[in-house]
């Protein structure tokens, strides 16, 4: 079925080395005080996203990973099938510190490709050499929700637990993907999130959520949205269910309680202004949850709004330096 053929593609794509099995354990020099960057980016097409865009100080989302340095860069909605994996890596994304020429040299990338459509949803996952990461695991095992639209990607990152990056489904114009997603999805990422928690180490869930949580502070304006993707009574409680008595802990309302600052702005309204997260007819889309064992390890958030290859922006934060 499709979903063993996904699962084949992607053990083919490792063994063949195009996607390495893990980066090298490689722990930072003695006394390093630098803090620990992750980066998720929903970049609506890769491909796109690496082709010069005017209006920002980054021509391609390669010169933003490159000032950026992220420690871990996860991108959502990659849009590459997994039928075009090997030849967009091979052409166009080498990796690994010996690709000289690639654009994201220094990183080993994993990705996670959609077996059900193709050039449709995607994640993707870069590594910088010398980070520890004992696993990459693809989807949601051992749940009721079949991953073959690669939206699920857990790296275990050792001692700072475990960093779960989703491109969460929208629910579509007409909301005839509403009870997959809150039946189906919600259920089996908090299933997941559970037995991560389990072990005692710290849970960080983060990417594309695709829900305004709060209408009053997520959304421009609440007013006629109560049945737009996104903001529906039924999402906004399965989200309600996923951060109750704190079990996942909402890491940017959690710093900015009554903040309006977004990640999302529909290309067709066009009243973005870049560099502002505060402007124009903005959605909060992009999140990080945090377990309570993170919350006392993980430092500052923040929207990266100067980032415009897409039509959501960047979302950073960092682990405490040590």
């Amino acid at each position: 079925n499709s979903r063993e053929a996904g699962l084949k593609r992607q053990t083919t794509l490792i063994d063949s080395g195009l996607v390495s099995p893990a980066p090298k354990r490689r722990q930072p020099p003695a006394g390093s005080s630098a803090a620990f960057k992750v980066i998720a980016y929903n970049c609506n097409g890769l491909r796109a996203a690496m082709k010069p865009r005017p209006g920002g100080p980054w021509p391609s989302i390669v010169e933003f990973v490159a000032e950026e340095k992220p420690d871990v860069l996860f991108l959502g909605e990659t849009k590459i099938g997994a039928s075009l994996i090997d030849s967009f890596v091979r052409t166009s994304c080498p990796y690994g510190p010996d690709a000289a020429k690639s654009p994201f040299r220094g990183y080993s990338g994993f990705f996670h490709c959609s077996t059900a459509r193709q050039g449709y949803a995607g994640t993707a996952a870069f590594i910088r050499e010398g980070v520890h990461c004992a696993e990459v695991s693809f989807g949601i095992p051992d749940t009721a929700y079949t991953d073959d639209e690669g939206r699920v990607l857990t790296l275990d990152l050792g001692e700072r637990g475990f960093l779960v990056h989703a491109y969460v489904p929208n629910v579509g114009r007409d909301l005839d993907r509403l009870s997959l997603r809150t039946r189906v999805w919600e259920p089996a990422m908090r299933q997941h999130l559970a037995k991560l928690r389990e072990t005692g180490r710290p849970v960080c869930y983060l990417g594309d959520l695709n829900c305004c949580h709060e209408l009053a502070l997520d959304i421009y304006s609440e007013k006629g949205k109560a049945k737009s993707p996104g903001c529906t009574a039924d999402e906004r409680a399965a989200f309600d269910a996923m951060v109750q008595d704190d079990a996942m802990v909402d890491l940017w309302r959690r710093r900015n309680p009554a903040l309006k600052s977004y990640t999302y702005w529909s290309n067709t309204a066009k009243s973005r202004k870049v560099g502002d997260a505060t402007s124009g007819n903005g959605w909060r889309l992009d999140y990080v949850l945090c377990s309570k064992e993170a919350l006392p390890i993980v430092g500052e958030i923040k929207p990266l709004p100067t980032a415009n290859h897409s039509d959501h922006c960047p979302i950073s934060f960092c682990y405490k330096s040590k």
